[in-house]
């Protein structure tokens, strides 16, 4: 897939993934540089 892409002139990519996904993509010549965490306030319901 990589190898497609820098053909057809990709010079980067990047992708966001579960802890699953995030085991998946080395195999797909990804390499981890950072990692990124999300906080988000819960859901408030109407009182």
């Amino acid at each position: 897939m990589l190898h497609d892409d820098k053909a057809h002139g990709s010079r980067c990519s990047m992708l966001l993934a579960t802890r699953a996904g995030a085991l998946l993509y080395p195999r797909m010549g990804y390499e981890r540089i950072g990692t990124l965490l999300i906080f988000a306030l819960k859901n408030r319901t109407s009182l």
